[in-house]
């Protein structure tokens, strides 16, 4: 049921903090930073999502290393 093309991703930013945001075909619609944990990210990211799309896929982006 996801018509819209909705998609999420919770990374860790530049600041050494969490962050996520939340697309649709390529445009940013919604955003989220500041969070000290992944899972507090990813939290509120699908909150969020679930207004938009509930079936959207979250990628959680980890650090390489």
């Amino acid at each position: 049921m996801s018509t819209q093309e909705y998609s999420a991703v919770v990374y860790l930013a530049t600041s050494g903090e969490w962050a996520w945001r939340i697309l649709r075909s390529s445009q940013e619609v919604a955003q989220g930073e500041g969070y000290s944990s992944w899972g507090d990210a990813r939290a509120e990211c699908q909150e969020i999502l679930n207004d938009h799309d509930p079936e959207a896929e979250i990628v959680v982006e980890t650090p390489a290393g």
